[in-house]
C-alpha cells in the first residue's frame, strides 16, 4: 500500500474531533521526497502508525501515560523518543495529539504539559528532512499565548542505534568551572537519557540492525517505558523478537481492531513493547 504525495499546502491528516478547529480538526502536513532514500517515504506501516495516532484509543493512552508519568520526574509532561525518524512524520501527529489534549485540560482552566520533550532522531542525512516536515507544522510548536510550561521541547538529533558519544567525566572537567555545562541534546547523544515513550516505524527491516537497534532501546528504555514498533512481518524476521526477548523485553501485537479498517488483516503491525519487570 502507498501514499500519494501531499503537498506541504494541504493537510495530510487531521487529528481532533472533525467538529473542532471548525470543522477540521488539527491540520498535519507532510510531503515525501524519495530523494532522500527510503528515509524520506511513507510505507504501509509508517501510514496505519500515524492513521492509528488520530484515533480516540490513542488519545486515552497518551492522556494515562501523561497522568502515570506524575511523581517519575520533577517537572511534568512525558519525554518521548523516536527512532530512526527518516521524514518526523510521527514525531508530528505526537505533537498534534499532544496539542488536542493540551487543549481539552486547557478549558478547565489549567494548561498541564503532556509532552514535555520530543526527541526526533535519524542518521544526519535525514535531519533536513525531518526539519522540513517540522518547519511545515510550526502551528503545532508554541503559540502565542500559550504558557512556556505547556510547550512541548523538540530536538532534532543524530543518533546512530547502538552508538553514543563518550561521556566527559575526568576529574579535570568536573573541576572545570568554567566549562559549559552539559546540554539536554548532549546527554541523550550520550545515552544518559531514558524516555517514557519510544516509537519507530519500519525501523527492524534488516536482520543485521536488529542488535543495535536493541542496545538503544536498552539504553533509553527505563522500567515503565512503552516502546510503540511499527514492523512489516515480510521485513521484520522472528529472530528480532527472540532477540527481544534475550534481552530482558517483552511485546505484545495491536489488536487489529485498533487500527484503522484498511489496515486490518495486513502484514504488518503495531507491536508494544516493554522491560520484563523483576520480581522484588
Amino acid at each position: 500500500m502507498s501514499t500519494e504525495i501531499v503537498p506541504a499546502s494541504a493537510p495530510f491528516l487531521s487529528i481532533g474531533d472533525d467538529k473542532e478547529e471548525n470543522g477540521s480538526g488539527i491540520p498535519i502536513y507532510f510531503e515525501e521526497d524519495w530523494n532522500q532514500g527510503i528515509g524520506g517515504g511513507l510505507w504501509s506501516t509508517g501510514l496505519a502508525f500515524s492513521r492509528y495516532l488520530t484515533t480516540p484509543h490513542a488519545n486515552a493512552n497518551l492522556q494515562k501515560m501523561a497522568d502515570s508519568s506524575i511523581g517519575r520526574s520533577s517537572t511534568a509532561g512525558l519525554s518521548v523518543l523516536e527512532l530512526g525518524s527518516g521524514n518526523g512524520l510521527l514525531s508530528v501527529c505526537l505533537l498534534a495529539l499532544s496539542k488536542q489534549l493540551l487543549a481539552k485540560t486547557s478549558s478547565t482552566g489549567t494548561q498541564a504539559c503532556i509532552i514535555r520533550d520530543l526527541v526526533i532522531t535519524d542518521l544526519a542525512d535525514h535531519l533536513p528532512l525531518i526539519q522540513k516536515t517540522l518547519d511545515a507544522n510550526s502551528h503545532l510548536l508554541q503559540v502565542q499565548g500559550e504558557a512556556q510550561s505547556a510547550t512541548t521541547n523538540v530536538h532534532v538529533l543524530d543518533h546512530s542505534w547502538g552508538s553514543f558519544l563518550p561521556s566527559s567525566t575526568s576529574a579535570s572537567e568536573e573541576a572545570d568551572t568554567n566549562k559549559a555545562p552539559i546540554t539536554f541534546s548532549e546527554q541523550v547523544q550520550q545515552g544518559q537519557i531514558q524516555f517514557d515513550l519510544i516509537v519507530g516505524s519500519d525501523v527492524a527491516y534488516r536482520e543485521d540492525l536488529y542488535d543495535i537497534l536493541i542496545t538503544s532501546l536498552q539504553q533509553f528504555a527505563h522500567d515503565n517505558t512503552c516502546i510503540l514498533i511499527g514492523c512489516t512481518m515480510n521485513d521484520t524476521k522472528p529472530e528480532f523478537f527472540h532477540k527481544l526477548r534475550t534481552a530482558g523485553f517483552r511485546y505484545q501485537k495491536f489488536a487489529d481492531h485498533l487500527l484503522e479498517r484498511d489496515f486490518q488483516g495486513q502484514t504488518f503491525g503495531i507491536f508494544v513493547i516493554e522491560r520484563v519487570k523483576q520480581e522484588k
